[in-house]
């Protein structure tokens, strides 16, 4: 029968990408118990040609059934692989269940995260990825469009018979505090971007963030900068303006009330801050993105 898919192939080049950033001496891929699954086993093939291409050491894990019934083993079982992976380690979990307990594991088996041990998963399931310390980066799949798709597949098979397979494109990575996106890993100016990640849109000030170091704004804007390439301000700037992105995109929420939610005072100063990065206005990157979806 005909399916729809979320682009498996396309979801491994963005998770070791961001793997990739990290600069890692090894990359471990942890699949589904049951491996011969398509969603599981392309990603694993692209994950493992991808590290060859970087001539990067690439073990996997293939959980056995049992270990998803005691997550205690499937841990222990994480843990005693990422102890024999050279650092820092790079692991791509097949989603985010599974990135949870990567998480887990390498916290048993001592590692710093993102330092020694960084993790990206697949889903984007909020409820999982923000509940996990340190939170989960996870590649996020574009749901409404394989909703959309699968409708018109239906559709088209009442229709005209038998339709092609359709895969759909992930919508990108959504980078939580399980990767690291520095010039220099600082643990500080880590825990500072997951603050703002977090509460930019809640009207964090740079100040804010500055109080939390213990020492001189100035010392902790030169350190900020130092290992991210831009100021307190620029990235809280740069999370409101993703966020606002992310609700443009989804088409439901007017100018007004994107710019209200993001933390703006009103719509006027939020479209002038938008042009001034996108240079175009909120309404034509509406226009542009629903033409040319991910």
């Amino acid at each position: 029968m005909p399916s729809v898919f979320s682009d498996s192939r396309e979801i491994a080049k963005l998770a070791m990408s961001e793997l990739l950033k990290a600069s890692p001496e090894s990359l471990l891929f942890i699949e589904w118990f049951n491996p011969s699954i398509d969603w599981s086993s392309v990603k694993r093939d692209m994950a493992r040609d991808i590290a060859a291409m970087h001539g990067l050491p690439f073990k996997t894990i293939a959980p056995a059934a049992a270990d998803f019934a005691d997550q205690a083993r499937l841990v222990k079982r994480i843990a005693e692989t990422i102890r024999s992976m050279p650092k820092p380690c790079g692991i791509f979990a097949v989603t985010d269940l599974i990135g949870v307990a990567a998480v887990a594991a390498a916290r048993k088996a001592g590692a710093e995260i993102p330092e020694d041990v960084a993790v990206v998963s697949v889903d984007d399931d909020p409820e999982i990825c923000e509940n996990c310390n340190p939170t989960l980066t996870s590649v996020r799949p574009d749901f409404y469009r394989l909703g959309f798709s699968a409708g018109r597949m239906l559709a088209k098979f009442s229709k005209d018979g038998i339709p092609e397979n359709v895969n759909v494109s992930p919508l990108g990575v959504v980078r939580r505090a399980s990767t690291q996106s520095m010039r220099k890993y600082d643990r500080k100016v880590a825990l500072a971007m997951e603050q703002i990640r977090l509460k930019a849109c809640e009207g964090i000030s740079p100040g804010d963030v500055a109080r939390t170091f213990g020492i001189s704004r100035r010392m902790v804007e030169l350190r900020f900068k130092a290992a991210t390439g831009k100021t307190i301000g620029e990235a809280i700037l740069e999370r409101k303006l993703a966020v606002a992105c992310d609700y443009l995109a989804d088409g439901k929420s007017s100018v007004s009330a994107i710019a209200n939610f993001c933390g703006w005072e009103g719509d006027i100063a939020f479209r002038k801050a938008f042009k001034s990065r996108f240079g175009i206005s909120p309404l034509k990157w509406r226009t542009f993105a629903a033409r040319n979806p991910a």
